[in-house]
């Protein structure tokens, strides 16, 4: 999880391809109404990102159905949109926080090209985001093959706390 241009896509797509989990990316279940807005530098509210969010718990609660691992890309920047991805699954939803300074933000979202969402949009993700306590925030100083590396070397660990208990 994170703001715009901190990473979640290819950090997403590494760590699953890493794991051989299903890899999902949030944005493709966004509804065209929330596409529409973001593209005319308009910010999502919380009654836009409901359904959204709804539907993104429902992947999830699929995919721990047909008992396949899933790796979601998703910004779910406040701790209430957490707590939907969440609704009844039977394991715990593992939060990566990607904290990238904003200035690098600016730099990478300017740099983007076929995105919907506008570098004017980062000031509301920073001002919604909700900075989770509960998450592995991996050093964002190293480069995605790194860490990736950190990423499965926690979830060995959280797993193995697991696996005591």
């Amino acid at each position: 999880m994170g703001v715009c241009g901190s990473g979640k896509s290819a950090i997403a797509r590494r760590l699953a391809k890493r794991i051989r989990a299903r890899y999902v990316e949030a944005d493709k279940y966004h509804p065209e109404s929330n596409v529409e807005k973001m593209s005319q530098s308009m910010p999502l509210d919380d009654n836009d990102r409901e359904p959204w969010l709804k539907r993104l718990n429902q992947v999830l609660l699929d995919c721990e159905t047909a008992d396949c691992g899933v790796v979601l890309a998703c910004s779910a920047l406040k701790e209430r949109y957490r707590e939907t991805l969440r609704q009844h699954l039977r394991q715990s939803l593992m939060i990566v926080f990607l904290q990238v300074d904003q200035e690098e933000l600016q730099t990478r979202v300017g740099r983007r090209k076929r995105h919907f969402m506008p570098a004017d949009l980062l000031d509301s993700q920073m001002a919604t985001l909700e900075p989770p306590a509960d998450a592995f925030v991996p050093d964002g100083d190293h480069g995605p093959d790194q860490q990736v590396e950190t990423i499965v070397r926690w979830l060995a660990v959280k797993a193995s706390v697991a696996n005591k208990k």
